[in-house]
């Protein structure tokens, strides 16, 4: 493809997509997601709402605003799907590492997590995501669907997927770091942001490693799995303790900082194992990854390539700001 070309890209099954390609998509993303949620928020009681039908209509959510627009990009392009999401085959050890690792990186983040809220708890309370208790089977399974399948599959598409093909053109380092912050950006959380943007940098390695996305659903999946069995798990305990009635605990500063000491142990120890699958998982992939060379373009080129990533950062770090300022007003 000429180097020139921009907005003109030529229809070619063997093209990568461009810069700005991707990062338009990013933007389009974006502003579906603030469009789409505040027409959900204007019609629906979402505080009321049956945990079945919140998990319903955030599915419909993702799948509008994040599956749509990585359907019709690719359409429109005419790629060749199976390059641009490298959907290439991976070996059965390679996926026992990954699984290895997103089971022991989970308490590392949690722990990373904890230590992030006490730094921040200084300036305020963090707002957390509401979500409705998961307390039934059937709830438990819709969950692992709606935040454990569809983030899976419709955001490793476009963030390693798409995104980080885009991203090569600017080197290894540069797309994983970029695709990473990206990807932890549009999450719209304050309360996990550094967190976030560490698991896209983790995830986006994985999948380089593999030269295969299907590494990375697999982290993703496994994550988001975890996070909620610990929520339905969460909820039979509080239930058994109503039905028993057992006096709930107190969580005073104390406790919760026990708590967090308890957790950061536990993710040391964890970071110990993961460590070493890391060490092994880059020696079972150390041939795969496919090489790209970084092309040098000039800053007012890239400038101009980044804009819709630039102008979508700017969006989400004034929301983000926002937050800041609303948890040190209501101290």
């Amino acid at each position: 493809m000429d180097e020139e070309t921009l907005f003109d890209v030529p229809v070619s099954r063997n093209r990568d997509p461009t810069i700005f390609e991707s990062n338009l998509l990013y933007f389009s993303v974006l502003i579906g997601m603030l469009i789409f949620s505040g027409v959900i928020f204007s019609l629906f009681d979402i505080e009321n709402m049956g945990t079945l039908a919140f998990l319903a209509l955030l599915a419909l959510l993702m799948t509008v605003v994040i599956g749509l627009p990585i359907l019709i990009y690719v359409v429109r392009g005419n790629f060749d799907y199976r390059a641009l999401f490298r959907f290439n085959p991976v070996k059965t050890d390679e996926l026992r590492l990954v699984a290895g690792l997103a089971c022991l990186g989970y308490p590392v983040s949690i722990a990373l997590n904890l230590l992030w809220h006490w730094l921040i708890s200084h300036i305020g309370t963090p707002a957390l995501p509401q979500f409705p208790p998961i307390a039934t089977l059937s709830e438990f399974l819709m969950a692992i669907i709606v935040i454990g399948v569809f983030p899976s599959v419709f955001e490793e598409l476009m963030f390693r997927g798409i995104m980080l093909r885009a991203y090569e053109k600017l080197g290894k380092v540069a797309a994983i770091a970029i695709t990473g912050v990206l990807f932890g950006f549009l999450h719209l959380s304050f309360a996990s942001f550094p967190v976030l943007i560490l698991l896209g940098i983790i995830i986006g390695y994985v999948v380089y490693r593999s030269d295969s996305v299907y590494t990375g659903m697999l982290y993703h999946f496994i994550h988001n799995s975890i996070a909620v069995t610990f929520m339905f798990l969460g909820n039979l305990a509080l239930q058994y303790v109503e039905n028993a009635y057992v006096p709930p605990l107190v969580y005073d500063e104390q406790m919760m900082f026990v708590g967090m000491i308890v957790w950061i142990v536990i993710g040391l120890l964890s970071a110990g194992g993961f460590v070493a699958c890391l060490i092994a998982y880059n020696h079972k992939t150390r041939d795969k990854q496919t090489q790209h060379a970084a092309i040098v373009q000039s800053p007012k080129r890239l400038f101009v390539e980044m804009l819709p990533a630039l102008g979508g950062s700017i969006i989400i770090m004034l929301m983000l700001a926002y937050e800041v300022f609303a948890m040190i007003a209501a101290r």
